[in-house]
């Protein structure tokens, strides 16, 4: 039986808030002037109307105030509400990869059932966030269910010393408080339950305001 591609909605519904203004731009992007999506005008004219309230009210509710955030918290459901549609909109379309992905969306896993070794993770995406000391980070794992939280390290120095970095439970987020560099060295390691552990991915490089 071929396997069925769906949109990984979680890939948008559990990232960082800041993170979710600049996804939701790139759908925008992709998919309001080309012409294979011209199916989409409704939802995308919805997601667009939708986009503006909540960056306001993200950057409004940085003072932490009771009636910010509460505002801020309508906004955001209004436009996770708005990418559903959009992602149903899309499937209903097709169960083509590449329509999906050109949009912005990323895939579902492929259910595999596990059977207790975790590979290392892949690293699809490094890349600064344009602000000191922060990159973006995307992983993928061969078992997603079988994973808690991802390890990452970095060295200073090509590999000859590693130094901790963070452990963070989505495989889409933001690594903060690192030191600039033009070549800080990276890996990750997925931990599942039991302790189980991958081995460390392969390192990759990145350039760090």
């Amino acid at each position: 039986m071929a396997m069925t591609n769906r949109i990984a909605r979680q890939s948008y519904q559990r990232i960082r808030q800041a993170d979710l203004a600049s996804f939701t731009e790139n759908v925008i992007k992709r998919t309001q002037a080309a012409p294979e999506y011209a199916f989409l005008k409704t939802e995308v004219d919805v997601l667009s109307a939708a986009l503006p309230p909540f960056a306001a009210a993200l950057a409004a509710a940085r003072n932490r105030g009771l009636l910010e955030v509460a505002i801020k918290n309508v906004a955001k459901k209004t436009l996770l509400s708005a990418l559903d549609k959009t992602a149903d909109a899309l499937e209903r379309q097709s169960e083509d990869a590449m329509l999906l992905m050109g949009a912005g969306f990323l895939l579902q896993e492929p259910s595999v059932r596990f059977k207790g070794n975790l590979d290392a993770p892949e690293v699809r995406r490094v890349q600064s966030t344009g602000r000191k000391g922060e990159l973006r980070i995307q992983l993928s794992d061969t078992f997603p269910a079988a994973v808690v939280t991802h390890a990452m390290e970095y060295s200073e120095d090509q590999g000859a010393s590693w130094k901790n970095g963070i452990y963070h439970t989505y495989s889409y987020f933001v690594v903060d408080h690192l030191p600039a560099s033009t070549e800080l060295w990276l890996r990750f390691k997925s931990v599942g339950r039991a302790n189980s552990k991958s081995n460390w991915s392969a390192t990759v490089i990145a350039s760090v305001l």
